[in-house]
């Protein structure tokens, strides 16, 4: 398995902020070859949206347009605690993407995501879109 594979699978299974700092150690220095076998070029992450009181059980969704074709995405949730005795759980439970062609023959990703709230309090989170490119 290569560097850039492992690297990519680290980013995917870590959170936004831990995706950033693990991609760095990760990649190594560049290697002589370009294409498919190159390493991980940059990395990043972007607040994309709020959760606000999510009841226990119920789950939101939504998307991000127009994000560029040349990274590998990864959905995280961040639970912010509305009182300091609650414990609050939310998770990812589902993310896709859908590929759309534009009339000028140009290609558009879009990512989504299902956020669950999986503890027993009404909660509220930061949605993160984590990314690397190579």
């Amino acid at each position: 398995m290569s560097k850039t594979t492992k690297a990519r699978r680290i980013g995917a299974m870590l959170g936004a902020a831990a995706a950033v700092a693990a991609l760095g150690a990760a990649a190594g220095p560049a290697p002589a070859v370009a294409g498919a076998d190159a390493e991980v070029g940059s990395a990043g992450a972007y607040k994309i949206a709020d959760v606000t009181a999510l009841a226990p059980g119920s789950s939101t969704s939504g998307g991000w347009n127009n994000t560029p074709t040349t990274r590998y995405y990864n959905v995280d949730v961040r639970p912010v605690a509305t009182t300091v005795t609650q414990s609050c759980q939310l998770e990812v439970t589902r993310q896709w993407r859908k590929q759309n062609w534009n009339a000028d023959n140009t290609r558009e990703l879009e990512i989504y995501w299902t956020v669950k709230n999986v503890g027993s309090y009404t909660c509220d989170g930061d949605v993160y879109l984590s990314w690397v490119s190579n």
